[in-house]
């Protein structure tokens, strides 16, 4: 068998490499202390084939269990059934309260205005600083009783039906004639006899082409300066209103989604 001669600092060198892998700072004895050395070094590990997390409102930081040294797979269930908060964790944001169905998020008309925020994240319900209200204490003349029949205004269904005459329908008329609010649901029934015009107006988006101004020629009213002038009345509105001009309505929206129903006579 042939020799080979070999340095100390050549030695040291691969007993430093044996001693990070191994996670070890011993002193090692050439040849037998490499030997054993090397042949302690872990080799491998045991892992878990699967391990299974369900959705929830808090991070989860998903780790082996005990005995394993790592993850095969993750399986993360489907989001489970129940009520969840949509929480936008900026103070004074408007956020709902929706429910979890068969995984879709179903917004209810429930809004809550959160006007702090905790180290948490948002103010959790029950405290004082947690503020719930819904559409109808905002405007408890948004009902179904005062919204036409089949007519959806902010998820609430009509069930109104006028006797007598009837009315015109004149939605899509009024709609065409405005089209930079082609993103709105507009509605407007005319009674004839009365010339009043019973309208809703909701948007979940601004559009694309915003214009202050509402034109109503569709809706059989004179518009210009020399033109009798229009009576808005009564009006319930949530984050817009409407003002008279002598050209129509001046439309205003502080934030989306927003909603108006209202009366127009000339």
């Amino acid at each position: 068998m042939a020799d080979y001669l070999t340095t100390d600092t050549e030695l040291t060198s691969v007993a430093n490499a044996i001693r990070t892998k191994g996670g070890t700072s011993a002193p090692l004895v050439y040849p037998t202390g490499f030997v054993s050395a090397i042949q302690a070094i872990p080799t491998g590990g045991t892992l878990q084939s699967n391990k299974t997390v369900t959705p929830t409102t808090s991070q989860q930081v998903v780790t082996p269990d005990s005995g394993y040294d790592g993850l095969e797979q993750v399986t993360v269930n489907a989001m489970p059934q129940g009520s969840v908060k949509v929480q936008d964790q900026i103070a004074g944001a408007l956020v709902a309260t929706a429910s979890v169905n068969n995984g879709a998020i179903i917004l209810s008309e429930t809004i809550n205005l959160v006007p702090v925020v905790t180290a948490s994240g948002y103010v959790t319900s029950g405290t004082s600083n947690d503020v719930s209200v819904t559409l109808a204490s905002l405007q408890p003349n948004l009902v179904a009783s005062n919204i036409k029949k089949d007519v959806v205004i902010c998820g609430i269904t009509g069930s109104y039906e006028a006797s007598g005459g009837g009315l015109t329908d004149l939605s899509a008329a009024w709609k065409a004639e405005n089209t930079s609010y082609t993103t709105f649901d507009m509605r407007a029934y005319k009674d004839e006899t009365t010339n009043t015009v019973y309208f809703s107006m909701y948007a979940a988006t601004a559009p694309s082409r915003p214009s202050p101004t509402c034109s109503v020629s569709s809706l059989g009213f004179q518009t210009g300066p020399m033109a009798p002038s229009i009576t808005l009345s009564p009006q319930y509105n949530i984050n817009a209103s409407l003002s008279v001009t002598p050209f129509g309505l001046n439309f205003a929206a502080s934030s989306y989604p927003f909603a108006i129903i209202g009366t127009m006579s000339q």
